[in-house]
């Protein structure tokens, strides 16, 4: 038997068929068109989430895999050849210095320089937004756009004079996501202060690699006592399952909606044109061609709705996506990029699933017109075989109109799926994320700000008592307008007499802790800790405010004075290691004992031991001892006897009625060209937050839900026209009867 080839035949009979019932193919097109709409949103912004999180992982934690310190010349070049080794840039920090930014405050600034590797391949994927080139002479720097606020500048200009403690030119600015103020210098400026840097420990290499033995075979060249390497930590990288996972159930979500209803419609289409199928069966076409002709129109008509909607979720990415992304993410994860990209990946996926759901929903009605023979298409109706009637049946019209919705059970189960879909996402989306808009008192207060404690070295090189790099910046917001109620958290070092007479429970519970209860170890730890009695050890002092001493006296077994709490002449022991000991050690004893404390003027006053409390008392900053001396909770006015200038560490605000937002602006500003980094919550900022999200996932999630609503009322729409046109002569009897 000889095989015809008339393929290109059928394709122009489906071309024809689509023009002629061009209402109907326009309603397949239709349906194309929203899956590719709602495809390609979902997968856009999937993909750019996966790519711009894992930007924000290289910002945040870097692309070095290890730092050698004080390498020499022929190290750099043994490492370079060390197979899997992909990148070793030098970095040389020649020092650091303090100069006066805005608002006065005091900012620190490191100077660094990087080689051509180390700039390209490790620090430009760590910053963005880059202006300008590095740095090629002696005076000229390149700093981030945080640092130059922090100093003043708002609109940096290259070229314009930086003065620090000498004048530079500034070549350019990036913005920066490290906490530390850089400030780039050339190469030639820092020969001016190391004419040779091998050897010396502000010169690093940093290593990138790409084979899992390259540690290895590093760890393996020999160092001296001044060199070490320094494995930094490991890179986050974005769990592609997850995305993927999140990706394929939402896109299974609308492939099943778009199946519904594409089949239904080509469901339709066959059923009308079935008699024409007949007579093409009638002329010799076999069921393989029939089933090629009802596959060509769903793909036709599939191309006019494909290329269409690819342009207009293009159009709508670029102003959904953006905030889709902003709301994915945090006030933490400010380094991640906001920009939309169309990878290939996005178009080829796009595709795969709208042919997916072509030929998916084609299948069944291609099967329908293979299988009809010539009679059953002259015969057909569209109607099911009829059944006899149950005796004593209602004839009415609401029966009858029941009746006719479940003639074909295959076909109304469709319908009901593809509407029910639609509103059950939209239930959904609404139920998790239009919830009621919590309450943010950040533990009772309005605002609270919390900064570490980072210092710059006395000239003596003590940096116990050395002031906190954002103290001024927390005195600042002290001082605002529009605080009704404000509660302050000082921390200070301070030297505490080692006196085992009074502090032998505390450092025998200590020693277990760490000992493991092994008697051996603690009775070895507790001589040790005798030997050194009437030593003055380091420790610290944090201030508990009276409030919440009033609450802990209310269940405590022995409360304390707060008289003599609030004016400083006792203090609390801060029990660490209660809950990592049982039983725990009796302190009943050291209640009424007396300390000697050494504080920041170097004189020794004493305390008197007022209690001792652990967790059961609620603190913004817990003070840490050691394993002799125990922390102590002080009064503000006890902190003055230690340290009148001790740091604050958190500030907690309630601001005067209708002064929030104002207060809030205001802080923020002073934030901004702080010296170090603070952590700061607000209620206002964290309740615009939550309304700006709440306002994008509405528009994005409803957005589908509507679409998906919008495909399965069309699907009704044409199953009650494909109907009214089938029972057209029993309507028609009706009519006369």
């Amino acid at each position: 038997m000889f095989r015809i080839h008339n393929r290109r035949l059928f394709w122009r009979l489906a071309g024809r068929s689509i023009k002629a019932n061009l209402g109907r193919n326009l309603l397949t097109a239709l349906a194309v068109f929203l899956s590719t709409l709602m495809l390609f949103s979902i997968f856009t912004i999937g993909v750019n989430y996966f790519r711009n999180l894992q930007v924000m992982m290289d910002r945040l934690d870097g692309v070095t895999d290890a730092l050698l310190y004080a390498p020499t010349q022929e190290q750099y070049e043994q490492i370079k050849a060390t197979p899997g080794v992909e990148v070793v840039g030098i970095r040389i920090s020649p020092g650091s210095e303090t100069i006066p930014g805005a608002r006065g405050f005091e900012i620190p600034l490191q100077h660094w320089y990087y080689d051509e590797a180390a700039w390209e391949y490790q620090i430009l994927p760590m910053i963005s937004d880059v202006v300008g080139t590095y740095p090629q002479d002696t005076l000229r720097i390149m700093m981030s756009t945080g640092t130059l606020k922090r100093l003043g500048i708002e609109n940096p200009e290259v070229g314009m004079t930086i003065h620090l403690t000498q004048d530079y030119q500034l070549t350019g600015w990036f913005t920066d996501y490290k906490s530390e103020d850089r400030v780039l210098r050339s190469e030639s400026g820092i020969r001016e202060i190391y004419s040779e840097f091998w050897g010396w420990d502000s010169c690093q290499l940093g290593v990138c690699w790409s084979e899992e033995g390259t540690w290895e075979a590093l760890q393996q060249i020999p160092l001296t006592d001044a060199q070490y390497w320094v494995s930094t930590s490991q890179r986050s990288v974005v769990a592609l399952e997850q995305v993927l996972g999140l990706l394929g159930f939402t896109a299974l979500l609308i492939l099943v909606g778009s199946c519904l209803f594409v089949s239904n419609i080509l469901s339709l289409s066959v059923q009308h044109d079935i008699r024409f199928y007949g007579m093409l069966k009638t002329l010799g076409t076999t069921p393989q061609q029939l089933r090629t002709l009802v596959r060509a129109k769903a793909i036709l008509a599939a191309l006019v709705g494909l290329l269409p909607g690819m342009l207009a979720a293009m159009l709508l990415c670029l102003e959904v996506v953006p905030r889709a992304l902003e709301t994915l993410t945090n006030d933490n994860m400010s380094a991640m990029p906001r920009t939309v990209v169309f990878y290939p990946v996005i178009f080829l996926g796009t595709i795969l699933f709208v042919s997916l759901t072509v030929a998916l929903s084609s299948w069944k009605p291609a099967r329908l017109a293979g299988k009809i023979s010539p009679m059953q298409a002259l015969s057909y109706t569209g109607l099911p075989g009829e059944r006899r009637g149950k005796a004593g049946r209602r004839t009415g019209l609401r029966s009858m109109a029941l009746h006719n919705v479940f003639r074909q059970k295959k076909q109304a189960l469709w319908v009901f799926a593809s509407l029910t879909l639609g509103a059950v996402l939209i239930l959904a989306v609404n139920s998790v994320f239009h919830l009621d808009m919590p309450e943010y008192d950040t533990n009772g207060y309005d605002i609270t700000i919390f900064t570490f404690r980072e210092t710059n070295l006395e000239e003596d090189g003590d940096s116990d008592f050395a002031p906190n790099l954002n103290q001024g910046a927390m005195e600042a917001i002290t001082q605002l307008d529009g605080i009704e109620e404000m509660e302050i958290t000082r921390m200070s070092a301070l030297y505490m007499q080692s006196d085992p007479a009074v502090l032998w429970p505390y450092a025998k519970q200590f020693a277990r802790w760490v000992r493991e209860d092994d008697p051996a170890a603690v009775k070895e730890k507790m001589e040790a800790y005798q030997a050194g009695a009437g030593q003055f050890e380091r420790t610290e002092a944090v201030t508990l405010e009276l409030s919440a001493l009033e609450e802990y006296n209310q269940t405590a077994e022995q409360p304390v004075d707060l008289d003599a709490f609030a004016a400083g002449d006792t203090l609390l022991i801060y029990d660490s290691s209660r809950e990592y000991v049982d039983p725990t050690e009796d302190f009943s004893g050291m209640v009424g004992q007396t300390l000697s404390i050494c504080g920041r003027d170097g004189q020794v006053q004493s305390f008197t031991i007022g209690g001792v409390v652990s967790r059961d008392v609620p603190l913004a900053v817990s003070p840490s001892g050691n394993n002799d001396v125990p922390g102590v909770l002080v009064s503000q006015a006890g902190m003055d006897r230690i340290n009148p200038d001790a740091d604050i560490r958190n500030i907690c605000i309630n601001a005067e009625k209708g002064q929030l937002m104002t207060l809030d602006q205001a802080i923020q500003e002073i934030l901004a060209v702080a010296p170090d980094h603070v952590e700061y919550v607000s209620a206002a900022q964290a309740q615009a937050d939550y309304a700006h999200n709440q306002q994008t996932v509405a528009l994005v999630g409803n957005g589908v839900c509507i679409l998906m609503v919008l495909m399965g009322l069309m699907n009704y729409v044409n199953v009650m026209a494909a109907s009214v046109q089938t029972r057209r002569r029993e309507l028609a009897m009706m009519e006369w009867a």
